[in-house]
């Protein structure tokens, strides 16, 4: 879905999304043992503001969320074996990344 929003809606959520990077990374070396795998696939929502350029990467969520409903993802991490310890990531978070 694209909708079109007002420039100062885009430099909001650019304030917003720049905020959530910055906590995430606040984070970064503080993992514990993860159950689940690091990349997921939620909703999907494209947007296309006054002062973002849109760009041609919006295919890898979808590619994501398919092998996610295939069932590849549980599928990779049950037959591989990388890793002694998933902290924070799985087999699956190493291999959909390439």
């Amino acid at each position: 879905m694209v909708k079109k929003i007002s420039h100062e809606q885009s430099r909001r959520n650019a304030a917003r999304r720049r905020r959530r990077v910055a906590a995430r990374h606040s984070l970064a070396g503080h993992w514990g043992q993860q159950s689940t795998p690091m990349l997921s696939s939620g909703t999907v929502s494209y947007e296309i503001g006054a002062n973002i350029d849109a760009s041609c990467f919006g295919g890898i969520a979808a590619a994501h969320r398919l092998v996610t409903k295939l069932g590849l993802v549980e599928q990779i991490n049950q037959g591989l074996h990388l890793l002694k310890v998933h902290l924070p990531y799985h087999e699956s978070d190493h291999v959909l990344r390439h």
